[in-house]
Parts: structure tokens; C-alpha cells; sequence
């Protein structure tokens, strides 16, 4: 059963991946190989920092901001340095081999003797758990429960104004330039100008939104 349930947690947190290979590959239709390596940094981090006696979920949330960070690196280097998505994430995935040798001090880091969220989450229901098998089966729980709420969530999110507008960026490549609509990012957003309001039809324009509208 303990191996059922780890076979389990470990498809969970492949989930998570799988997540943000979807994102780049299916919705903006770009191959960025950068979740390869932020997957791995972020584990590294919320490894290293328990090891340090950091408490199991600030290290976590750290860790995961850290992949967070990857991934903007990679951001910025091809849309400010204007090199091809593949190439700046495959430096990116590159360079974080050695960010993440470096932040665990080493190949190999055992987390033997340090708590974790799930065992803290096994701890809230008390009693004792002498085969682990608790802990384990709290874990894909609440490995269930994260993923759950990140595909609510993105789901939520593609039908909001600019969800829409990243789906479209990937799935139709003349709809970056339609009359409103900067072709430059699909993350900057400004107002068109009349001339440009007035050239574009009402079944073509496409209305832009603030950057931070959710609804």
C-alpha cells in the first residue's frame, strides 16, 4: 500500500509539471524547455531550506517561487533580448544545473530527520503512525487537492478577458495583429487609437483589457 500510495504522490507532483508543459506547448504554442530545470530548482530551494530549519511550508512556497523566478528569467530574455523562446530556454534549463548543485551543496541532499508538509499535515491528525502509511496517504491528498485548485484556477482564469487573449495569442498567429491589439506582447496592453478603432470591425476588434483584469 505505502508503494501504491508513493507511486501515486510522485504522478501528483509529475501533475504539477505536466501543468506548465501544457501551458507552454498547448496554449501559447511555444517550446519552452525551461520547466524541465524550474521544476528541479524549486524542489532544490525548499529542499535546501529545510535542511536550514526553515518550517516545511514557507520553504515551499520559497521553492516554488524560485521556479517561479526560472521561468520569468526566461521571460525576459526573449522578449527584452529578443532571443527565440527555444534557445533562451534551453540556457535557462542549462544554467540551472549548476544554480541547483549549488543551493543543495552537492548531488544528493537527504531530507532524513527533517519534517515536511506532509508529515505536518499527518501530524495535525495525530495518533501514531509507525508505518508511514498515513503520512502517505495525507500526502497524495493533499498533493490531490493543490492540483485540483491550480486546474480550477487556470480554468478559471483562460475565460477571462486576457485568458482569452493568451489562447488566441497561441492558437492564431493573425491575431496578434488585429487593429487594437499591440503584436509586440501579449502581455502589454494599450489603448488603439481612433484611426485604428475605426478601420477595425466590430467582428474582428478585439478589446483590450488592463493588464491585471481578471473578469
Amino acid at each position: 500500500m505505502n508503494l501504491l500510495l508513493g507511486a501515486l504522490a510522485v504522478g501528483l507532483m509529475w501533475a504539477l509539471l505536466s501543468l506548465g508543459t501544457f501551458l507552454s506547448f498547448r496554449v501559447f504554442r511555444s517550446l519552452d524547455l525551461t520547466t524541465e530545470g524550474a521544476f528541479v530548482t524549486g524542489g532544490s530551494v525548499a529542499c535546501a531550506l529545510l535542511v536550514r530549519g526553515m518550517s516545511p511550508p514557507a520553504a515551499t512556497a520559497l521553492g516554488a517561487l524560485a521556479g517561479a523566478g526560472a521561468g520569468a528569467l526566461t521571460g525576459i530574455i526573449h522578449t527584452r533580448f529578443r532571443v527565440d523562446v527555444v534557445l533562451a530556454g534551453i540556457l535557462v534549463m542549462t544554467a540551472l544545473y549548476s544554480v541547483n548543485y549549488w543551493t543543495m551543496g552537492g548531488g544528493n541532499l537527504p531530507l532524513a530527520g527533517h519534517a515536511t508538509v506532509f508529515e505536518q499535515a499527518a501530524g495535525l491528525v495525530g495518533g501514531e503512525d509507525p508505518t508511514g502509511l498515513r503520512r502517505d496517504l495525507i500526502g497524495v491528498v493533499v498533493l490531490a487537492l493543490v492540483v485540483g485548485i491550480l486546474v480550477l484556477v487556470l480554468s478559471a482564469f483562460a475565460t477571462t478577458d486576457l485568458g482569452l487573449a493568451l489562447r488566441a495569442t497561441g492558437s492564431s498567429g493573425p491575431a496578434r495583429s488585429t487593429p487594437g491589439w499591440p503584436p509586440s506582447s501579449a502581455w502589454r496592453w494599450q489603448m488603439p487609437s481612433p484611426a485604428s478603432r475605426a478601420r477595425s470591425s466590430p467582428s474582428t476588434r478585439v478589446r483590450p483589457v488592463s493588464r491585471w483584469a481578471w473578469g
